[in-house]
């Protein structure tokens, strides 16, 4: 009854928690591709493994292909699966309830695996197989050749979902091999494995490597080692800080293999090991908890099965751990409510790594209090910039995060990653330098998982025209290769030779190189027409203090796509700033006439209000932008305090400067406010 009540209530959590990850929109951009023609691609017309997990874009497409959203697709996935892997998981330990229990409970306590019981990415799916190899390993039997054969399937399996899983099945595997020391094993364990051996042979004839080009562009940044060891220990750091019982689960585990071992549970403790060992290497992720999951499932299998089934001294140890551990931070797990994300400025840690799911449950939560019922909102950035792709209808542009814009974008616009994750080309060249970016780590000028690629000349004219326009001699012989093995048919002559250039070759540039913006001159030159090109070449002009020439730009790209909300946006502040305040206003009531709930233009519009001295106007939009936006809270908090003061609400005022920088401590404006109000009691317009 007791772990009935718990799998209902992994049940609930789910459904509470349900959110879909940025990064999962990049899978489901291919899978779009795919149902509409163009092939397992990321963009059209470019054959490029932008994913790692295979099997587990199998099952969206599967479920896509019926119809659903491809938002509803992730979310039901993830759903399905991790409650179903938690149900089998369990009534495979009905024999012994309490140990159940002890299983059920810690998946409900982890906030990395409630995290990626669902974010739309493989995890469920890799949890699903980690559970079933672990049931077989800690069997009591001997392996036969059939059960040898389902082992090597289930870690084919989980290379095609998460390679690097496969790390925890490997000892388990190896030591059987071992103990029955026969040769005609190896036609069971090849039976197994096939399935991953023809995707492996698959993707080298079709995208020209036989791993995902993910793997390029993250081990091939040239960060060196020292750093992402660093970095690694973070990443554990970070888990402790936020989710002390995910490792102390992991830990438990460990040293129960070690006590009172079971048949197969040392060898999977060497598993778990070896794959927290290649985490701290790769220097971890930049989504918390993320990649300690598969580790944490195993774990959790392993201390249940460590347990006596009766109501021992141990097991009331464990479960008074568990809740000591688990419970004091229930507000992100069983305690999560509509409001999670609303600290989505505060997710991000000084090291980088991020409350993932706090960044963007407010945007793409299935249960978050955003006042739109499609997900992922307009509210989240990304997703605007995708909407100005598709109005502006590029046919080439960059984008620094590629999942919920390269999705909204469309496939009729070529979205250059910056980040080189789906590009075929940035990805062979190493990160560039340059003064530390959005959340890079204390010290370094790069962040885990996003390093950044400088476009080199002439690479936006040569994906532009289809010709070869590189400067760089190198590149220009790099891009040939690339272009062969990516774009070229299946068979054309002199691929082979490209794909095996591309495998073996040495880079073609080592040192990573000095940061230039995107040379948008360039892409003009060739295609004047290009709306999302000369929108950039005026918020640069407009950074560089040049207001004509970035008004020239931006008028421009307005006129010709009145939906580019951006370019409407960056008007509507320069007339602010030059007192065009009707100019201003009408430019905002036109985007909201096309985009009623963009956040951005509603928080503009209070200005417009404010400044033409209809203080409650202004207000209510202040505060309908926050309710729309969390990032947008500190801001908007801080002038509706200045608001109130300026009618005479002092103790309003401070409510809502104090609400402000409780949200963000450092937030310059509301210092400032803060200041004023405590000197002078009053605040100036």
């Amino acid at each position: 009854m007791v772990c009935a009540l718990l799998l209902a209530l992994y049940g609930v959590v789910l459904v509470r928690t349900a959110w879909v990850a940025d990064d999962a929109f990049i899978t489901l951009r291919t899978i779009g591709n795919a149902l509409s023609g163009h092939g397992l691609v990321w963009n059209a017309g470019e054959r490029v493994q932008a994913f790692t997990h295979p099997l587990w874009l199998a099952l969206l497409t599967l479920v896509s292909a019926i119809g659903v959203t491809p938002y509803a697709t992730a979310l039901a996935a993830g759903i399905a699966v991790s409650l179903t892997t938690a149900s089998l998981a369990a009534w495979r330990l009905r024999v012994a309830p309490a140990r159940a229990a002890v299983l059920v409970s810690l998946f409900v306590l982890s906030k990395a695996f409630v995290d990626f019981s669902t974010s739309g990415l493989e995890n469920p799916l890799t949890h699903a197989l980690l559970l079933a190899f672990a049931a077989l390993a800690l069997d009591r039997g001997a392996w036969s050749a059939r059960r040898l054969a389902l082992a090597s399937a289930l870690a084919s399996a989980l290379a095609l979902t998460r390679p690097d899983a496969v790390l925890l099945v490997a000892p388990a595997v190896a030591w059987r091999l071992r103990t029955r020391r026969r040769a005609a094993d190896l036609g069971p364990v090849l039976a197994g494995l096939t399935p991953w051996l023809a995707w492996e042979a698959f993707s080298l004839v079709y995208y020209g490597t036989p791993g995902p080009n993910t793997a390029l562009a993250k081990l091939g940044a040239g960060i060196p080692e020292g750093e992402l060891v660093a970095q690694g220990l973070r990443y554990l750091a970070d888990s402790l800080r936020r989710d002390p019982i995910t490792l102390a689960a992991v830990a438990a585990a460990l040293a129960a293999a070690v006590v009172r071992p079971r048949p197969g549970a040392r060898a999977l403790a060497a598993g778990i090991a070896l794959h927290l060992v290649a985490v701290v290497a790769m220097g971890g992720d930049f989504m918390s908890g993320r990649f300690l999951t598969p580790a944490f499932s195993v774990s959790a299998v392993l201390l249940a099965a460590s347990l006596p089934g009766g109501r021992g001294r141990l097991l009331g140890i464990v479960a008074a751990s568990i809740a000591a551990l688990g419970l004091p931070f229930a507000s992100s797990t069983i305690l999560s409510g509509r409001d999670y994300g609303d600290r989505a400025s505060a997710a991000v840690a000084p090291s980088g790594i991020a409350d993932e799911r706090g960044f963007y449950f407010a945007y793409s939560g299935w249960w978050s209090d955003a006042p739109e019922s499609r997900r992922p909102t307009i509210a989240s950035s990304f997703v605007r910039a995708g909407l100005d792709l598709a109005a502006a209808k590029a046919p080439v542009a960059t984008l620094p995060a590629i999942g919920f814009a390269g999705f909204t974008a469309g496939a009729e616009v070529h979205v250059v990653d910056t980040l080189a994750l789906a590009d075929p080309f940035l990805s062979r060249l190493p990160m560039v330098r340059r003064a530390p970016p959005p959340f890079a780590a204390r010290g370094h000028d790069w962040r885990i998982g996003h390093f950044e690629r400088m476009i080199p000349a002439g690479y936006l004219a040569t994906l532009a025209t289809g010709t070869n326009r590189l400067v760089d001699p190198a590149l220009r012989r790099l891009w040939d290769d690339v272009a062969l093995a990516t774009r070229a048919p299946l068979l054309a002559p002199g691929r082979a030779s490209a794909i095996a250039r591309l495998l073996f070759a040495a880079p073609a540039i080592r040192e990573r190189p000095e940061y230039r913006p995107p040379p948008w001159d360039e892409l003009l030159a060739v295609q004047p027409g290009n709306l999302e090109a000369l929108y950039q070449r005026g918020a640069a002009r407009l950074a560089a203090g040049d207001p004509p020439g970035a008004r020239a730009d931006l008028e421009a790209v307005v006129a010709a796509a009145p939906g580019h909300g951006a370019a409407s946006l960056e008007l509507a502040r320069l007339d602010l700033r030059e007192r065009r305040i009707d100019d201003a206003g009408a430019r905002i009531e036109a985007l909201l006439a096309l985009r009623p709930d963009d956040p951005d233009a509603i928080f503009l519009r209070g200005d417009v209000f404010r400044l033409r001295h209809r203080l409650e106007d202004a207000e209510t939009a202040y505060l309908d932008a926050a309710r729309r936006a969390p990032n947008l809270r500190p801001a908007a908090w801080t002038d509706v305090g200045m608001l109130r003061a300026m009618r005479g609400d002092l103790l309003g005022a401070r409510r809502r400067i104090d609400e402000a920088l409780e949200l963000s401590p450092g937030y310059e404006p509301a210092l400032r406010a803060r200041a004023a109000l405590t000197s002078s009691g009053h605040a100036a317009p």
